[in-house]
Protein backbone atom coordinates (compact mmCIF):
# COMPACT_ATOMS: atom_id res chain seq x y z
CA UNK A 1 0.00 0.00 0.00
CA UNK A 2 1.27 3.56 -0.71
CA UNK A 3 2.19 5.85 2.17
CA UNK A 4 -0.97 6.63 4.17
CA UNK A 5 0.24 10.22 4.76
CA UNK A 6 1.30 11.39 1.28
CA UNK A 7 0.42 8.54 -1.09
CA UNK A 8 4.05 8.09 -2.26
CA UNK A 9 5.28 4.65 -3.37
CA UNK A 10 7.02 2.84 -0.50
CA UNK A 11 10.54 1.47 -0.91
CA UNK A 12 12.47 -1.24 0.92
CA UNK A 13 15.19 0.41 3.03
CA UNK A 14 17.15 -1.48 5.70
CA UNK A 15 14.62 -4.34 5.27
CA UNK A 16 11.70 -2.05 6.13
CA UNK A 17 9.04 -0.57 3.86
CA UNK A 18 9.33 3.20 4.25
CA UNK A 19 8.17 6.33 2.46
CA UNK A 20 11.20 8.14 0.94
CA UNK A 21 9.30 11.45 0.85
CA UNK A 22 8.20 11.46 4.50
CA UNK A 23 11.65 10.22 5.58
CA UNK A 24 13.39 12.83 3.42
CA UNK A 25 15.50 10.35 1.47
CA UNK A 26 17.25 11.55 -1.67
CA UNK A 27 16.03 9.21 -4.44
CA UNK A 28 17.08 9.39 -8.09
CA UNK A 29 14.45 10.24 -10.67
CA UNK A 30 13.77 7.48 -13.19
CA UNK A 31 15.86 9.00 -16.01
CA UNK A 32 18.96 9.48 -13.83
CA UNK A 33 18.46 6.05 -12.26
CA UNK A 34 18.50 4.47 -15.74
CA UNK A 35 21.77 6.28 -16.55
CA UNK A 36 23.31 5.08 -13.28
CA UNK A 37 22.10 1.52 -13.89
CA UNK A 38 23.50 1.57 -17.42
CA UNK A 39 26.91 2.75 -16.21
CA UNK A 40 27.03 0.05 -13.53
CA UNK A 41 26.43 -2.55 -16.25
CA UNK A 42 29.15 -1.00 -18.42
CA UNK A 43 31.70 -0.92 -15.57
CA UNK A 44 31.05 -4.51 -14.50
CA UNK A 45 31.06 -5.77 -18.11
CA UNK A 46 34.46 -4.14 -18.66
CA UNK A 47 35.91 -6.02 -15.66
CA UNK A 48 34.30 -9.26 -16.87
CA UNK A 49 35.71 -8.91 -20.40
CA UNK A 50 39.22 -8.37 -19.03
CA UNK A 51 38.95 -11.57 -16.97
CA UNK A 52 37.37 -13.52 -19.84
CA UNK A 53 40.30 -12.76 -22.17
CA UNK A 54 42.62 -14.71 -19.87
CA UNK A 55 41.00 -18.09 -20.64
CA UNK A 56 41.04 -20.58 -23.51
CA UNK A 57 37.49 -20.84 -24.81
CA UNK A 58 36.80 -24.56 -25.29
CA UNK A 59 38.34 -25.64 -21.97
CA UNK A 60 36.48 -22.85 -20.21
CA UNK A 61 33.16 -23.94 -21.76
CA UNK A 62 33.76 -27.52 -20.60
CA UNK A 63 34.43 -26.39 -17.02
CA UNK A 64 31.35 -24.15 -16.89
CA UNK A 65 29.10 -26.86 -18.36
CA UNK A 66 30.44 -29.36 -15.80
CA UNK A 67 29.69 -26.95 -12.94
CA UNK A 68 26.12 -26.49 -14.14
CA UNK A 69 25.61 -30.24 -14.59
CA UNK A 70 26.90 -31.06 -11.09
CA UNK A 71 24.75 -28.35 -9.56
CA UNK A 72 21.61 -29.64 -11.28
CA UNK A 73 22.31 -33.27 -10.37
CA UNK A 74 22.89 -32.37 -6.73
CA UNK A 75 19.49 -30.68 -6.59
CA UNK A 76 17.63 -33.68 -8.01
CA UNK A 77 19.69 -36.39 -6.27
CA UNK A 78 20.27 -34.91 -2.81
CA UNK A 79 17.05 -32.94 -2.28
CA UNK A 80 18.94 -29.69 -1.72
CA UNK A 81 18.17 -26.03 -2.31
CA UNK A 82 18.58 -24.83 -5.89
CA UNK A 83 20.31 -21.49 -6.33
CA UNK A 84 18.50 -20.43 -9.49
CA UNK A 85 20.53 -17.23 -9.72
CA UNK A 86 23.70 -19.32 -9.98
CA UNK A 87 22.02 -21.68 -12.46
CA UNK A 88 21.03 -18.70 -14.63
CA UNK A 89 24.53 -17.24 -14.37
CA UNK A 90 26.13 -20.49 -15.53
CA UNK A 91 23.67 -20.80 -18.42
CA UNK A 92 24.18 -17.22 -19.58
CA UNK A 93 27.94 -17.48 -19.08
CA UNK A 94 28.07 -20.45 -21.47
CA UNK A 95 26.27 -18.37 -24.09
CA UNK A 96 28.46 -15.31 -23.62
CA UNK A 97 31.72 -17.25 -23.59
CA UNK A 98 30.67 -18.81 -26.90
CA UNK A 99 29.95 -15.38 -28.36
CA UNK A 100 32.86 -13.32 -27.03
CA UNK A 101 35.76 -15.53 -25.94
CA UNK A 102 38.65 -16.80 -28.09
CA UNK A 103 40.83 -19.85 -28.54
CA UNK A 104 43.87 -18.43 -26.74
CA UNK A 105 44.56 -18.14 -23.05
CA UNK A 106 44.98 -20.24 -19.91
CA UNK A 107 43.48 -23.71 -19.67
CA UNK A 108 41.65 -24.20 -16.32
CA UNK A 109 42.94 -27.38 -14.67
CA UNK A 110 41.40 -27.12 -11.19
CA UNK A 111 37.65 -26.82 -10.37
CA UNK A 112 38.07 -23.57 -8.43
CA UNK A 113 40.18 -21.75 -11.00
CA UNK A 114 37.25 -20.13 -12.83
CA UNK A 115 35.34 -19.17 -9.66
CA UNK A 116 36.59 -15.59 -9.95
CA UNK A 117 35.23 -15.35 -13.52
CA UNK A 118 31.88 -16.71 -12.39
CA UNK A 119 31.78 -14.30 -9.44
CA UNK A 120 32.48 -11.31 -11.73
CA UNK A 121 29.86 -12.48 -14.21
CA UNK A 122 27.27 -12.82 -11.45
CA UNK A 123 27.95 -9.13 -10.67
CA UNK A 124 27.32 -8.28 -14.33
CA UNK A 125 24.08 -10.28 -14.25
CA UNK A 126 23.00 -8.59 -11.02
CA UNK A 127 23.55 -5.11 -12.46
CA UNK A 128 21.72 -6.10 -15.66
CA UNK A 129 18.84 -7.33 -13.51
CA UNK A 130 18.83 -4.04 -11.57
CA UNK A 131 18.65 -2.12 -14.86
CA UNK A 132 15.70 -4.22 -16.00
CA UNK A 133 13.91 -3.64 -12.70
CA UNK A 134 14.54 0.10 -12.95
CA UNK A 135 13.05 0.08 -16.44
CA UNK A 136 10.04 -1.90 -15.19
CA UNK A 137 9.51 0.39 -12.19
CA UNK A 138 10.40 -2.29 -9.62
CA UNK A 139 13.58 -0.67 -8.20
CA UNK A 140 14.55 2.76 -6.85
CA UNK A 141 17.99 4.18 -6.09
CA UNK A 142 18.47 6.37 -2.98
CA UNK A 143 21.81 8.21 -3.04
CA UNK A 144 24.03 9.47 -0.23
CA UNK A 145 26.55 11.76 -1.97
CA UNK A 146 26.86 14.00 -4.99
CA UNK A 147 28.14 12.22 -8.12
CA UNK A 148 28.79 12.54 -11.84
CA UNK A 149 26.37 10.19 -13.61
CA UNK A 150 28.72 9.62 -16.57
CA UNK A 151 32.07 9.15 -14.83
CA UNK A 152 31.62 7.66 -11.34
CA UNK A 153 33.77 4.64 -10.46
CA UNK A 154 32.84 1.39 -8.74
CA UNK A 155 34.32 2.62 -5.48
CA UNK A 156 32.28 5.82 -5.69
CA UNK A 157 29.16 3.80 -6.50
CA UNK A 158 29.61 1.70 -3.34
CA UNK A 159 29.72 4.85 -1.21
CA UNK A 160 26.91 6.62 -3.04
CA UNK A 161 24.06 4.34 -4.15
CA UNK A 162 21.61 2.06 -2.34
CA UNK A 163 19.59 0.00 -4.80
CA UNK A 164 16.29 -1.19 -3.35
CA UNK A 165 12.99 -2.71 -4.36
CA UNK A 166 9.75 -0.78 -4.03
CA UNK A 167 6.32 -2.01 -2.98
CA UNK A 168 5.46 -3.02 -6.58
CA UNK A 169 8.27 -5.59 -6.61
CA UNK A 170 7.54 -6.64 -3.03
CA UNK A 171 4.06 -7.68 -4.20
CA UNK A 172 5.66 -9.60 -7.07
CA UNK A 173 7.90 -11.42 -4.58
CA UNK A 174 4.73 -12.62 -2.84
CA UNK A 175 3.74 -14.27 -6.11
CA UNK A 176 7.14 -15.97 -6.25
CA UNK A 177 6.64 -17.13 -2.66
CA UNK A 178 3.38 -18.83 -3.66
CA UNK A 179 5.55 -20.99 -5.96
CA UNK A 180 8.11 -21.67 -3.20
CA UNK A 181 10.63 -19.26 -4.73
CA UNK A 182 12.35 -17.13 -2.09
CA UNK A 183 15.41 -14.90 -1.58
CA UNK A 184 18.39 -16.96 -0.41
CA UNK A 185 18.14 -16.35 3.37
CA UNK A 186 14.39 -17.01 3.49
CA UNK A 187 14.82 -20.11 1.30
CA UNK A 188 17.43 -21.54 3.69
CA UNK A 189 15.09 -20.90 6.63
CA UNK A 190 12.13 -22.55 4.89
CA UNK A 191 14.27 -25.52 3.88
CA UNK A 192 15.36 -26.13 7.49
CA UNK A 193 11.70 -25.99 8.56
CA UNK A 194 10.75 -28.41 5.77
CA UNK A 195 13.44 -30.92 6.82
CA UNK A 196 12.24 -30.77 10.42
CA UNK A 197 8.69 -31.63 9.36
CA UNK A 198 9.82 -34.25 6.83
CA UNK A 199 12.59 -36.01 8.70
CA UNK A 200 12.46 -39.22 6.68
CA UNK A 201 15.02 -39.48 3.89
CA UNK A 202 13.55 -38.84 0.44
CA UNK A 203 12.84 -42.00 -1.50
CA UNK A 204 15.86 -43.06 -3.56
CA UNK A 205 14.96 -44.28 -7.01
CA UNK A 206 17.06 -46.36 -9.35
CA UNK A 207 17.97 -44.73 -12.64
CA UNK A 208 15.23 -45.06 -15.20
CA UNK A 209 14.59 -43.53 -18.58
CA UNK A 210 11.35 -41.54 -18.54
CA UNK A 211 9.30 -40.20 -21.41
CA UNK A 212 8.90 -36.38 -21.42
CA UNK A 213 5.29 -36.81 -20.25
CA UNK A 214 6.30 -39.08 -17.35
CA UNK A 215 9.17 -36.77 -16.35
CA UNK A 216 6.87 -33.72 -16.29
CA UNK A 217 4.23 -35.57 -14.28
CA UNK A 218 6.71 -36.80 -11.70
CA UNK A 219 8.58 -33.49 -11.34
CA UNK A 220 5.75 -31.05 -12.05
CA UNK A 221 6.13 -28.96 -8.90
CA UNK A 222 9.87 -28.46 -9.42
CA UNK A 223 9.47 -27.71 -13.13
CA UNK A 224 6.67 -25.24 -12.42
CA UNK A 225 8.90 -23.32 -10.00
CA UNK A 226 11.71 -23.11 -12.55
CA UNK A 227 9.28 -22.19 -15.35
CA UNK A 228 7.83 -19.31 -13.32
CA UNK A 229 11.23 -17.99 -12.31
CA UNK A 230 12.72 -18.08 -15.78
CA UNK A 231 9.87 -15.91 -17.03
CA UNK A 232 10.68 -13.26 -14.45
CA UNK A 233 12.37 -10.86 -16.86
CA UNK A 234 14.25 -10.68 -20.16
CA UNK A 235 17.57 -11.60 -18.55
CA UNK A 236 16.25 -14.91 -17.23
CA UNK A 237 14.28 -15.53 -20.42
CA UNK A 238 17.55 -15.28 -22.35
CA UNK A 239 18.72 -18.48 -20.64
CA UNK A 240 16.27 -20.62 -22.55
CA UNK A 241 15.57 -18.75 -25.80
CA UNK A 242 12.00 -17.76 -25.01
CA UNK A 243 11.66 -15.50 -28.07
CA UNK A 244 8.54 -17.43 -29.09
CA UNK A 245 6.63 -15.27 -26.57
CA UNK A 246 7.58 -12.01 -28.29
CA UNK A 247 4.53 -11.98 -30.55
CA UNK A 248 2.26 -12.31 -27.51
CA UNK A 249 3.91 -10.35 -24.71
CA UNK A 250 6.59 -7.67 -24.59
CA UNK A 251 8.00 -8.61 -21.18
CA UNK A 252 8.21 -12.15 -19.70
CA UNK A 253 7.07 -10.79 -16.32
CA UNK A 254 3.63 -10.19 -17.88
CA UNK A 255 3.14 -13.95 -17.99
CA UNK A 256 3.84 -14.20 -14.26
CA UNK A 257 1.42 -11.35 -13.58
CA UNK A 258 -1.22 -13.21 -15.64
CA UNK A 259 -0.62 -16.40 -13.62
CA UNK A 260 -1.05 -14.44 -10.37
CA UNK A 261 -4.66 -13.59 -11.34
CA UNK A 262 -5.62 -17.23 -10.71
CA UNK A 263 -6.31 -18.62 -7.26
CA UNK A 264 -3.84 -21.49 -6.93
CA UNK A 265 -5.14 -22.93 -3.65
CA UNK A 266 -8.36 -22.65 -1.69
CA UNK A 267 -8.68 -24.30 1.76
CA UNK A 268 -5.40 -26.18 1.06
CA UNK A 269 -6.91 -27.63 -2.12
CA UNK A 270 -5.35 -26.93 -5.50
CA UNK A 271 -7.82 -25.27 -7.84
CA UNK A 272 -8.43 -25.76 -11.57
CA UNK A 273 -9.58 -23.38 -14.28
CA UNK A 274 -12.02 -24.46 -17.02
CA UNK A 275 -10.49 -24.14 -20.50
CA UNK A 276 -13.07 -21.61 -21.73
CA UNK A 277 -12.48 -19.40 -18.70
CA UNK A 278 -8.72 -19.59 -19.27
CA UNK A 279 -9.10 -18.62 -22.96
CA UNK A 280 -11.34 -15.69 -22.01
CA UNK A 281 -8.85 -14.38 -19.45
CA UNK A 282 -5.91 -14.81 -21.84
CA UNK A 283 -7.82 -13.00 -24.58
CA UNK A 284 -8.57 -10.10 -22.24
CA UNK A 285 -4.88 -9.89 -21.24
CA UNK A 286 -3.31 -10.11 -24.71
CA UNK A 287 -6.11 -9.38 -27.18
Amino acid sequence: MPCHKCGHLLILYDNEEICPKCNELAVLDSETAMKVGTRLVELSTRVFNEELRKWERDSLLGNIAAKRELMSRRYFNEHSLLNVGRLAALTLLIRRVTEFSNFRGKIPRQPGEIDKLLEIFESVKEFESILLKLRSGYNNIPYLNKFNETSFTFEEAKRTFLVGANETYINLEKTFASHNIFPEKIAEQRFVEFKQVNQNEPEKRDYELLTPQEFIKRNYEILNQIFVLFHRDRLYAECFDLEYFQEIISEPRELLEFISTFTLFEDNTQTICPTQDFIKRASNSWN
